[in-house]
């Protein structure tokens, strides 16, 4: 026994739709499980640079004579015999620290360091004479992290 070239052909093409449904399937599945390990890499790089922007930001001074430069894409202080800046460059958020002239607004000599790619960062911080907390705002494709950090009160000179 045998079977029929029509037989044949309805098995060929039910095999060929169930194949093709699979890959269609397999590939709508794995376009969002890149899409899924994108948003996870980027909040876990953004969190993480936000962690470390925190520690600098909780031993920095508080006292406006030891910031060298305050601006919504710059954070630049004096502390312990070095300066240490926070700036966006090319859409990256770039730690350096080193000595920074107030003069020229540049970097005499600096080691500096990519933290993570960003498409916004925004920082604010209060009037007078002592910076008591900073509002950040820290933004990429697909996370978005803004909150406040106080400041400890300590002044380095």
């Amino acid at each position: 026994k045998g079977i029929t070239l029509l037989e044949c052909l309805l098995y060929m093409t039910f095999m060929a739709w169930l194949f093709s449904a699979s890959m269609i399937m397999v590939s709508r599945t794995w376009r969002d499980c890149i899409t899924i390990s994108r948003k996870q890499r980027s909040s876990i790089t953004l969190y993480s640079a936000y962690d470390l922007l925190v520690r600098d930001l909780q031993c920095a001074p508080s006292g406006r004579a030891a910031w060298k430069e305050i601006t919504p894409t710059t954070l630049i202080w004096h502390s312990g015999g070095a300066d240490i800046g926070w700036f966006v460059q090319d859409k990256s958020l770039i730690r350096a620290q080193g000595e920074y002239s107030t003069v020229t607004k540049k970097w005499k000599k600096k080691h500096a360091n990519v933290i993570a790619q960003v498409d916004k960062v925004q920082f604010e911080s209060g009037t007078g004479g002592r910076i008591t907390q900073f509002n950040i705002v820290l933004s990429d494709e697909y996370t978005t992290i803004t909150t406040d950090i106080l400041l400890n009160p300590r002044s380095f000179t």
